[in-house]
């Protein structure tokens, strides 16, 4: 789901157990905050289930470095 919402030279990997990263090539602040933002109504929207039975609410937590060198 998250690789679907990155552009083609942009990286979406499994970084830990439920830990992922995105790394977003030539991008400024605003176009990341995009793209977390992008990512996040669509996880808020997701509907799954396990065994006949509806899951709870998934919700993520983000956050964007800075590069001081740009």
């Amino acid at each position: 789901m998250i690789k679907s919402r990155v552009r083609a030279g942009d990286i979406a990997c499994r970084y830990g157990g439920e830990e992922f990263a995105l790394i977003l090539a030539e991008v400024d602040t605003e176009g990341a905050q995009r793209c977390v933002e992008n990512i996040r109504e669509r996880i808020k929207h997701l509907s799954l289930h396990n065994r006949g039975q509806t899951l709870g609410t998934v919700t993520i937590s983000a956050a964007l470095p800075l590069s001081l060198g740009r």
